[in-house]
């Protein structure tokens, strides 16, 4: 065993410069990412218009709690930047006025909501207090043309179908139709101000969510509940947006609060029982639709570790849907008794053999059936008259998905915050649709 030394002060000084050297550029390495959060700001002055230098102004947070503090300037100005989206109540004091409060005030995702105050003299024990907000209604600080959607009306609207992808609600907004090119969609396809659907940007909570591929988001968020906001910028873009020229398209999802909170939904639709044959099943002569049987289960639940400081999120969302694809050709290809009559009548051509064991009723997929509105006819080979129809499958398949997100807020001061998310989503590559909807 070696003997253990004692280093000297000088050892270790040198050992943390240069351990510093080595990882102070990945420590310092910038983030790219675009806003997640919101401010306020505004001005304090008293009756006569003049300004209230040094006045304390708190937002408090009225989910959770937290407060954010901050002292006006010399001129009346105070700014609180960069704190999550919310309702917050709104306190200024100042010495020799009453205090003076706005409860309800919404902050947005990416911009500074304007709350200006005319403080009353006073004692500072009086509190002036206007109730919902409704000084904030001008925006004056951004020239960018956005819109936000928040969560009660992500979860009110009929257009966001159980499953179907989140982005249905965008096509409320002005300048956004249904897009066109081969891109991924969550639901939808979104084309603003005429730009392709390529030229969109994704983002989920400030990280990048694009598909690098074909274009469009590469992570669906198909659980209503765990949305906060859904904000679209369609024009004059701040200048922490690059990257594309159409939408920017964030996703700000849900944290927890100083109450426990959850919800649970299921939404059910079985084809067979409940839906009427398309024109194309009622032609061929089909009795009664194909299984298509749809299950959507959702669940979140989100409340404090430590109150005020410490919260938790966690949502799950799951598709379950066992059916059968209808897949049909107009195209002619031998019948199982034309398969026969070619392997027996040219056992030795290999290119005969190739097309009857790779014709449409001879793959092993599902059961073939001939359809009956299509006519059927022969071709000749040889001196064969071979029988051809088209063909018919009915495809069991199973189209699953499993998605999960886990999220954690700490505030640690009013002027410090951690938080971090996890999302994972899980849809076998096997036998499975896109679309769940029947």
């Amino acid at each position: 065993m070696r003997p253990y030394r004692k280093r000297s002060w000088r050892t270790w000084i040198s050992t943390c410069l240069i351990l510093g050297a080595v990882f102070l550029p990945y420590l310092t390495a910038p983030i790219a990412a675009q806003t997640t959060t919101g401010g306020l700001r505004g001005v304090v002055m008293d009756v006569t218009g003049a300004v209230v230098p040094g006045a304390t102004v708190v937002a408090k947070n009225v989910a959770t709690g937290v407060e954010h503090r901050t002292t006006a300037t010399s001129e009346g100005i105070y700014t609180i930047p960069r704190i999550p989206p919310g309702k917050y109540d709104v306190r200024v004091e100042a010495q020799g006025f009453k205090a003076a409060e706005v409860t309800g005030v919404e902050v947005g995702v990416g911009k500074d909501t304007v709350v200006d105050f005319r403080l009353e003299p006073g004692a500072i024990t009086e509190v002036v207090t206007v109730t919902g907000g409704g000084e904030v209604l001008l925006e004056r600080d951004t020239a960018q043309i956005s819109a936000t959607i928040q969560s009660r009306k992500i979860q009110d609207l009929p257009i966001n179908v159980a499953g179907g992808g989140l982005d249905f609600v965008v096509l409320l907004l002005p300048g956004v139709r249904t897009g066109f090119g081969n891109v991924n969609a969550n639901g939808i396809t979104l084309s603003v101000n005429g730009n392709r659907a390529r030229s969109n940007n994704f983002t989920i909570d400030g990280v990048d969510n694009n598909d690098l591929s074909i274009g469009g988001p590469n992570y669906f968020v198909q659980n209503p509940d765990l949305v906060q906001e859904y904000q679209v910028i369609t024009n004059n873009f701040s200048a922490e947006y690059g990257r594309n020229q159409g939408a920017i398209v964030n996703i700000v999802s849900k944290s927890g609060t100083n109450e426990f909170h959850g919800t649970v939904a299921w939404y059910h639709r079985d084809r067979k029982l409940w839906d009427s044959l398309t024109n194309l099943e009622r032609r061929s002569g089909q009795k009664e639709p194909l299984p298509n049987l749809v299950n959507v289960f959702d669940y979140t639940i989100g409340g404090p570790i430590v109150k005020n400081k410490v919260f938790f999120f966690h949502a799950g969302h799951f598709i379950r849907n066992p059916q059968f694809a209808d897949l049909r050709t107009t195209s002619l290809a031998p019948t199982p008794e034309g398969i026969q009559m070619l392997k027996s009548a040219f056992p030795n051509n290999p290119a005969v053999q190739y097309y009857a064991d790779f014709s449409a009723f001879a793959l092993p997929i599902g059961n073939p059936t001939i359809r009956p509105d299509v006519p059927a006819s022969t071709i000749t080979i040889g001196n064969l008259k071979v029988p051809v129809a088209a063909v018919r499958r009915a495809v069991p398949l199973s189209n699953r998905l499993d998605e999960f997100n886990v999220r954690g807020d700490v505030h640690p001061s009013d002027r410090d915050r951690i938080w971090g998310r996890y999302f994972i989503q899980d849809r076998p590559g096997k036998d499975f649709l896109v679309d769940v909807r029947g």
